[in-house]
């Protein structure tokens, strides 16, 4: 017997039709909150570049040549902790690209917020390094108050006020798949979300990096300190032109439409442009580390180890998690 309005003759399986729908709803569900975690990840990027534009520029100032011993470690500990910052909030979408391949996962979003967790407190431990810096040159006493005091501001506005409005302690697997293939709309969104997610930040940082050059100490710094920093904004310069390649490709090739093609070429863009932005971030630490310490062995070690930790973070590890996907793949 068919239902008013069908065609005689077909089946009427109202429920097998409305699993897709459902399927379709938990798959948007999972993506539509990756979505969001990007988002939320690109707010925190450009607020880390920022600080750490600002921490490499203060170095050139005249007045940082009073620092003593105490400022120059609070601004070496400030810096350490907002590459370290960096390095974690762009592990999420080199991860989406290069082990999901653009396709919806508990897993990334679970990493998406512990990375987005672990840079808000490196963050706020940033903040408090910079005011400590900031007390010291102004000769006010108790600097380690003023700093704990931002520390703690920063860390309880983000982490007690946001613990305190906890709606649920339900786990992500638990209600919404595990992993989702997406269709191709939502897999080009979310690749030019993850573009934005680090050109704002190296942006910033590529401004920073010009105002340096034309300040006095930067005239009087040795040639090896002038030709890593110059190199450092080649590498910042390389690093945005590849980050905005993917939307000038996408108008003038494929004219605004959705192709698998564009996809491809816009994901290899964004993971080529983060081996010149990691050799940028880490020249210029090594720039800094020099600056802070008057030691080329300890300027060389600081670069070396910073380009190593991004370069492990960003390609490393995610390219070992998708040997391992690939492995347990059933064939």
């Amino acid at each position: 017997m068919a239902f008013r309005g069908e065609p005689r003759g077909e089946p009427t399986h109202r429920m097998d039709r409305a699993m897709p729908v459902v399927r379709e709803h938990g798959t948007n569900e999972l993506a539509g909150r990756i979505k969001i975690s990007l988002d939320e990840l690109r707010m925190q990027v450009l607020g880390a570049q920022v600080l750490l534009g600002f921490q490499f520029q203060s170095l050139f100032q005249p007045g940082f040549q009073q620092a003593e011993g105490p400022a120059r470690v609070a601004a070496g500990i400030g810096f350490l902790a907002i590459a370290s910052s960096l390095a974690g909030l762009i592990a999420p979408p080199a991860q989406h690209r290069l082990v999901e391949r653009g396709d919806a996962s508990s897993r990334i979003l679970r990493l998406a917020n512990r990375c987005a967790e672990v840079s808000l407190g490196l963050l706020a431990l940033a903040l408090g390094s910079d005011v400590y810096v900031v007390v010291c040159l102004q000769g006010v006493s108790h600097p380690l108050g003023f700093a704990l005091a931002a520390a703690g501001l920063a860390g309880g506005m983000w982490f007690g006020v946001g613990l305190g409005w906890s709606q649920s302690k339900m786990r992500v697997g638990k209600t919404m798949r595990t992993h989702s293939e997406v269709d191709l709309h939502t897999k080009i969104e979310q690749m030019l979300t993850e573009a934005r997610v680090i050109l704002p930040g190296a942006q910033a940082m590529l401004g920073f990096q010009l105002i340096v050059t034309m300040s006095r100490v930067f005239s009087e710094m040795p040639a090896c300190a002038t030709f890593a920093h110059f190199a450092a904004l080649g590498a910042m310069i390389l690093s945005v032109v590849l980050l905005i390649t993917p939307a000038a490709v996408h108008r003038l090739s494929f004219a605004g439409r959705e192709d698998p093609s564009f996809h491809r070429i816009g994901s290899g863009l964004i993971t080529m442009a983060l081996v010149p932005l990691a050799a940028g971030i880490a020249l210029d630490c090594a720039v800094a580390a020099w600056r802070l310490t008057m030691s080329s062995g300890t300027a060389m070690l600081s670069g070396i180890a910073i380009f190593l930790l991004l370069i492990g973070i960003w390609y490393v590890w995610p390219l070992s998690l998708r040997r391992k996907q690939i492995r347990h793949m059933p064939r």
